[in-house]
């Protein structure tokens, strides 16, 4: 339920707006599979119409809740309250409502990973919940890693979406060639995954004042219209 506005959008928690039902394409989860643990259950909070990223972390072996307010007024990410157990939430959450779901996740107290524009990590908003939660006493009593960082991972090339107007790609009329030519969605801006609790970096730290950014492969790849890779 995620798309990448280029310019900033009015702020609505109760409603999907188009600009954000855009979807995660399966390869987006690679970098986070070292760093998850197969008994953790994982909440998809907004899922999209195929549910694709829940899908692919499904195909890994991991149970997964998938939920999106495209379903039912219930899940609205503000106000709902899952029933169900879940250890950590992974998502692409709307851009245009970003910092108000980053608070939230926050206040939550699990674990997330959850993509998002490049800049936000240099917003305002964001910094104000750094100094917050950066190093926040870990919810799980852990006593090894004591505290829970936030951290990014920062994808070596931009993930291209499956964009709610031309999915993975379109025909369009190339009238310098006069004929019907395929052209692939684009990656609209630089995206990484902001995560906490993560514990990525597995040495005990006190510092609190850095954001640990962490550059990650992020393959290139193109996908059918039943979202399966097309092998090269």
């Amino acid at each position: 339920m995620a798309n990448k506005p280029k310019k900033s959008q009015k702020v609505d928690t109760k409603k999907v707006s188009k600009v954000d039902i855009c979807q995660t394409p399966p390869h987006a989860i690679e970098p986070l599979l070292p760093y998850l643990k197969k008994e953790w259950w994982i909440w998809e909070s907004a899922a999209g119409p195929e549910k694709i990223l829940a899908n692919a972390l499904g195909k890994q072996g991991y149970i997964v809740h998938a939920t999106d307010l495209l379903y039912d007024e219930k899940y609205n990410y503000f106000t709902y309250n899952p029933a169900f157990h879940y250890d950590i939430e992974i998502t692409n959450m709307p851009f245009s409502i970003k910092y108000a779901w980053l608070k939230k996740a926050f206040e939550r107290g699990r674990r997330f990973c959850l993509i998002a524009p490049y800049e936000t990590t240099f917003a305002k908003e964001f910094q104000k919940l750094f100094k917050q939660y950066n190093g926040y006493p870990a919810p799980d009593g852990n006593p090894y890693y004591g505290r829970w960082f936030i951290e990014v991972l920062s994808p070596e090339r931009r993930i291209a979406f499956k964009m709610p107007d031309m999915g993975w790609g379109k025909y369009v009329y190339n009238e310098k060639t006069q004929s019907m030519q395929w052209r692939d969605s684009s990656a609209q801006m630089p995206t990484c995954w902001i995560t906490w609790g993560l514990q990525i970096d597995k040495v005990l730290q006190s510092n609190t004042e850095y954001l640990r950014t962490y550059y990650v492969p992020m393959r290139s790849t193109k996908y059918d219209k039943n979202n399966q890779e097309i092998k090269k």
